[in-house]
């Protein structure tokens, strides 16, 4: 397929599942803003150094397919934590948004981070970038589940688009993305 079809196909399932949610509300009163948070590991790591390691040539090419397919997504912030792999992984992606990209710390409590996030970008698309054992903590909150295990050391093709009013009220759609 067409890069062009394929960003555009994004757009409207990220579009899609944000809108669906607000949908569930029956009259005007209780429509409640959809905040879309884009879920994602870091992409693929080097060897060395051990403890902060940068991205492989295929983890810069499957940074640049995940700042291609959200090129049409309004993301309004983009989060990392403090490590090359994150930051790599997101900044052509921030960069072609003309955002910086915010550091949280994954050792911390990830329900303050993800009501922070919810509050300050509320009906806002949010990109968030993990680690294989920290997305699945963050989904297992906002979906109030424990459904989400840690992924595979070789798991890199993950993406969750999160659509959610309030934590425990939130739609989760898998998309694999491959550069």
């Amino acid at each position: 397929f067409p890069m062009k079809f394929i960003k555009s196909a994004v757009f409207a399932l990220i579009f899609l599942s944000s809108l669906s949610l607000s949908c569930q509300s029956t009259t005007e009163s209780e429509k409640v803003a959809t905040t879309t948070l884009i879920l994602v590991r870091h992409a693929e790591k080097a060897a060395e150094p051990a403890d902060d390691p940068s991205l492989t040539e295929q983890g810069k090419a499957r940074a640049e397919k995940l700042k291609s397919m959200l090129a049409e997504v309004p993301v309004e912030a983009v989060y990392t934590t403090p490590y090359n792999r994150n930051r790599e992984t997101v900044g052509p992606l921030a960069a072609s948004k003309g955002l910086e990209a915010l550091e949280y710390d994954p050792r911390n409590d990830a329900g303050r981070f993800l009501d922070e996030v919810l509050r300050k970008h509320r009906g806002k698309y949010v990109v968030i970038c993990g680690h294989s054992n920290t997305v699945p903590v963050l989904l297992n909150y906002l979906t109030r589940s424990e459904k989400y295990q840690q992924l595979a050391e070789t798991e890199y093709e993950d993406l969750f688009i999160v659509s959610v009013q309030n934590p425990g009220e939130a739609v989760v759609t898998n998309l694999n993305f491959t550069p």
